[in-house]
């Protein structure tokens, strides 16, 4: 026997949610196959994120090599800071068609889109909502069509999973 630690989920999904995933997961893999070329073309996505002034470094991020025997860096617990901006980000298989930022107090989700976003954001910090918001359009002017691209195709993976999870 052995002890875990739980896995750690955005949210737990009631019975009909997960339902409602799955059957939206069928209809989008059945559209795929039928025509992958025009459903790359035709499907445009959204999510929001929380861009906040300050987003401390990761600890992995941070980790630091050490010779063998010597003690380990030491290093402040910090916080987010308060200060943040909703970004709100439509994109689709070849790039980012909108982006629109919203002051705080609004509910936030997250989706693959913004994983590598707030790795960017991570060490950051800001002290206006302009800067954050620049800092941002910089980074999705940075990205390729691949990059759009890549995300938009990982959608037939995550349906896939989420089908198969029904079934098991």
């Amino acid at each position: 026997m052995r002890k875990l630690c739980s896995k750690r989920v955005p949210r737990l999904l009631t019975p009909d949610q997960k339902q409602q995933r799955i059957d939206d997961s069928e209809t989008f893999l059945s559209m795929l196959k039928r025509n992958g070329t025009d459903f790359y073309r035709r499907y445009v996505t959204m999510d929001e994120t929380w861009i906040h002034y300050y987003t401390p470094e990761s600890s992995q991020q941070s980790s630091e090599w050490v010779v063998f025997g010597e003690s380990r860096p030491k290093r402040p617990k910090t916080q987010i800071s308060a200060g943040k901006v909703m970004a709100s980000v439509f994109w689709d298989a070849y790039e980012i068609l909108f982006i629109d930022y919203l002051e705080k107090d609004l509910a936030p989700s997250d989706y693959w889109l913004f994983s590598d976003l707030k790795k960017h954001l991570q060490g950051k910090r800001y002290r206006k909502n302009e800067e954050a918001i620049a800092d941002t359009e910089a980074y999705f002017e940075g990205k390729s069509s691949a990059f759009s691209k890549n995300g938009i195709e990982r959608l037939e993976k995550r349906w896939t999973e989420c089908v198969a999870v029904d079934e098991n």
